[in-house]
This record gives structure tokens, sequence and C-alpha cells, in this order.
């Protein structure tokens, strides 16, 4: 035997490692009868564990089969470009081309490739990563900054000290979200310019803080300090995204609209079901009569006469639903199956949402209503599985 990749081959194959470094240099030992050369670090682990053998004649002065790998074993995370990304070669979305890239590099190691992924995991398309490759790019934001920082920071990388400012930066606004979050602070607009408050005071004169925690999202307020209160207001403004679903026999109809009423929600848009429209359109009808005039009611949409029996176009006559849409207009009714264009063509916008079931309606009712309204509720025992899926991004 001449080379110390000699002696490995024998330690491993022929004499049998028995201590707790068999895993690493059979595998070493793998690497180098693949024609692998031997990094200095493991050049080092071999020659003491040889040494070490009894009965090896291994002094420790032969030579390597190959000159010793040379590895890079920087580690630092920096900003960088997008063509430092995909390279000046590949073809990628010109949207892309002013985008800012967290590089993060480091030689393998697999407690360090555990804790990266854990972070990519959380960053689904703004990460990417070359197979093979020691560099790992994140896109520059917010999110991914702190994200790899809380984990990277204190495991001695090289941090650009940009990102260690913004990371600061991010910290401090966690800490004491009251010097920057837009909000209702106790009882007051806080972290808002002027234009800002004047339009919130528009949509909500009183300032009441149900009211304002109700349409947060509308009015770009991130915090705000109020006392949830309970019954079908409470459960409203609680929704995690715009639609809300309410078992019938947990509240009324009845309540629902006094809770609508409360929260200020008029105009409503009613969506009803094909094949159901009076059943639905009465309902819906009665329960607003002794608040909403019939001359404050429109309905944008007919069945076909059948003169044998009453159908909805009776009752929209009798009633007196076929007024004009314009900014008196409280209750506005169509089916879930087709989109009035009239509703694109003027400003009257709704405030909320009403339907009877959870009967999926026709694609562009569902984005009319998704684009236009953020609080939907679902009068049903059961919401629909398609729904809870479709708003749940919102």
């Amino acid at each position: 035997m001449i080379y110390l990749e000699d002696f490995l081959e024998h330690y491993v194959e022929k004499i049998g490692v028995s201590d707790n470094n068999r895993q690493i240099l059979m595998s070493i030992n793998k690497q180098c009868k693949k024609g692998t050369a031997l990094t200095d670090r493991q050049y080092a682990l071999v020659k003491k564990c040889l040494s070490e053998v009894d009965g090896l004649e291994f002094t420790g002065l032969e030579p390597t089969r190959q000159p010793l790998r040379e590895i890079d074993r920087s580690k630092y995370i920096k900003i960088v470009a997008t063509e430092d990304v995909y390279g000046q070669d590949t073809v990628y979305e010109s949207y892309k081309s002013d985008w800012k890239w967290i590089k993060v590099r480091f030689p393998f190691a697999k407690k360090t490739i555990m804790d990266l992924e854990s972070v990519a995991s959380k960053c689904n398309k703004f990460y990417f990563h070359k197979k093979g490759s020691h560099e790992h790019f994140f896109k520059l934001n917010e999110k991914t900054i702190s994200l790899l920082l809380d984990v990277f920071k204190d495991k001695e990388f090289e941090i650009d000290l940009k990102l260690l400012e913004y990371y600061n930066q991010i910290e401090d606004i966690k800490q004491n979200p009251i010097n920057y979050v837009p909000g209702f602070w106790f009882n007051d607009l806080t972290n808002l310019d002027d234009n800002a408050v004047q339009y919130i005071k528009n949509q909500v004169p009183d300032l009441d803080p149900i009211k304002l925690y109700d349409k947060r999202n509308q009015l770009g307020l991130s915090y705000i300090t109020c006392d949830v209160p309970s019954g079908v207001v409470g459960k409203i403004i609680t929704r995690q995204q715009s639609l809300i679903n309410i078992d019938p026999k947990e509240y009324s109809l009845d309540k629902i609209i006094e809770g609508l009423y409360k929260l200020e929600r008029l105009p409503v848009l009613v969506l009803v079901d094909a094949d159901n429209e009076l059943d639905q359109m009465t309902k819906v009808f009665n329960a607003f009569k002794h608040t909403v005039s019939n001359f404050e009611q429109v309905a944008l949409f007919r069945v076909d006469n059948n003169n044998e029996e009453y159908n909805v176009n009776n009752f929209i006559a009798d009633k007196v639903l076929n007024n004009w849409l314009d900014e008196n207009t409280k209750i506005v009714y169509i089916k879930k199956d087709k989109l009035p264009k009239l509703l694109l063509k003027t400003n009257w916008k709704p405030q909320s949402v009403l339907e009877l079931t959870g009967i999926r309606e026709h694609m562009n009712v569902s984005k009319y209503v998704q684009d236009i309204c953020d609080l939907i509720v679902c009068h049903d025992n059961q919401g629909s599985y398609f729904k809870r899926i479709n708003f749940a991004d919102l």
C-alpha cells in the first residue's frame, strides 16, 4: 500500500471500522474509489483515524493519490440583482429584471440545509436554487429578510450591512407597532396621512371602533383597539376572510339584517339561486320590508314567463321592484347565474353581499363579488366547500 487512500480502503473493507467514525469513513472511501480527491478536512480526519488503528503499518507520511481538493467555505448573505440569480444567458420574465434578491451561500452542511429549507418552504415562488449549487436566492422583501435573519444571523455568516439595517427596522416595527402600524390605537387614528384620515372619517363618521374593525381591510387599518361584541355582530366582524357562513340554526335572517344595520353595511347585493328565485326574494324582501321601502329596491333579472302560475316576475311587479338603480338604492337582487351589465356601468357599489345558500355562482358573478366587497354573508346550514377554497386568500 502506497497511498493514504489504499490504507483507508484496507481499513474500511478488510479490517472493518467499529467505532463512531464508521459511517463517515465508509462514505469517504466510496468517494475516493470514484476518483474524487480528498478535501483538507477529510484528509486530516482520515489521517487521524488511521494513526489510531492497532497493527496498521501507517506512518502518516503517505502521499495522497490526487492533490487535495480546495473547498470554498465562504458563508455569506448579501443583496444581488436578478441577473446574478439566473445568469446573463438565461431568459426570465421581464418584470423580474428590477427585482432585488438575497443570496445565501454556504458549503454543504446538513444542518444548514435543513435550516434553509425551513425558510424556503415559507417563501414559495420567491425562492430559487440551481440543483448542485451552494447558492440559494430569495426575493428581497420584508418577509424573506425576517425569516432568513431570524435563522442565520447568529450562525457565523457574513451578512450584508444593508440587510442587517433592514432587519433591525423590521424588528423595531414588530416590537413597537404603535409607532408604525396604521390603525385606531386607543381611540385615535394613528400613522396615517391626512387624506387617509379624511377618507376613513367619510366612511365611518362616528369612528365607532366596531365599525372600523369590521371595515378594517377596506380602510387599510392593521390594528384597532376594540372589545368584540357578542352575537351576530361579533361573528361578522371577526371573520377571517370576506366570505362568512352563518347557520340559520344559530342566527335568523332577521338577526343578520339587524347586524348589517348596526355595522352600516347597506346597500346590499342579494344573490338568488336559479329555480328558487321567488322563495328567496320573498324571504329577503319580508326581512327588510319594515326598514327599506320598495322604491329603494331593484331586481335586475327576470325569468321566462309561465302564465299558469305566479312567479318571480309577478312578485317584482307587485312589489314595484322594477326601479332605477341609483345612489338611493339600498337593495339589489340578481341571479347567481348572470352578472347584469348595469352593475358594471353604474357607480352603485354594495357594502355587503347576502345569499341564502352556498350554491356556487357563475364565475363572472363570483369575480365581481370578490373584487367589489369585503363582506359576503352566506345564510346556510352548510357553506359551500368550493367557496371556502375560492375565497381562502381574500
